[in-house]
């Protein structure tokens, strides 16, 4: 289902801004108006689906409540939607995957295929929930993030792991979920969580 806004009056967190995954484009207005007007032009003027003027309104407050959670949004329950993205999250979410480390030690792989992983990594950077990690970057915040990536997924890489950055609803590095076998991914992952996934059209984690 698609939510919607029970104001367009008032700035909702994070402000009136817009990720379009046919293009990996984000997209800012003054108000909610020149939001909506912003992303029709892109769409027009790129031959991009739903086009019309509802249709992109209806993606725009969708989104927005899900970034902004049920306080702002039409039928959505408390706690359904609404997250954000530190430090801590961060790092706790991502140490949730590096629970591979049992499995690896048993004797088993925990990481997919190079195909599997450069899926995944492509989906995730088309995708709006693909969020940048707030914190202090000047104490040293992005060593400590390439440290525990690095405990995570080794040296693996994908070609888009440059657009890779932290997943808004579980709270881990997308460079490191993404080489992570789904039946460790389900283990750390909470109904919530499964929940969000669901109503995610093209999430490859729709079926944990």
């Amino acid at each position: 289902m698609s939510y919607r806004l029970l104001t367009t009056n008032t700035v909702p967190p994070g402000g009136w801004r817009f990720f379009e995954s046919q293009t990996g484009e984000w997209f800012k207005g003054g108000d909610y108006l020149m939001l909506v007007s912003n992303v029709q032009k892109h769409r027009r003027s790129n031959n991009l689906s739903r086009q019309e003027e509802a249709q992109v309104a209806e993606d725009v407050q969708d989104q927005i409540c899900k970034h902004a959670g049920h306080e702002w949004c039409e039928h959505m329950k408390a706690g359904q939607w609404g997250f954000s993205i530190d430090f801590d999250k961060i790092k706790a979410g991502t140490a949730a995957l590096v629970g591979w480390a049992a499995t690896a030690f048993s004797g088993q792989d925990p990481y997919v295929d190079q195909g599997e992983a450069n899926r995944r990594a492509e989906i995730c950077s088309k995708c709006w929930a693909n969020q940048a990690i707030k914190g202090c970057y000047g104490c040293g915040l992005a060593d400590r993030i390439r440290e525990f990536l690095v405990d995570a997924k080794g040296a693996r890489s994908t070609p888009f792991d440059d657009k890779l950055q932290a997943c808004l609803v579980c709270g881990c590095a997308n460079q490191a979920q993404a080489w992570i076998k789904p039946e460790i991914l389900k283990k750390s992952a909470s109904e919530r969580q499964r929940e969000c996934y669901g109503e995610m059209e093209n999430c490859w984690k729709r079926t944990l």
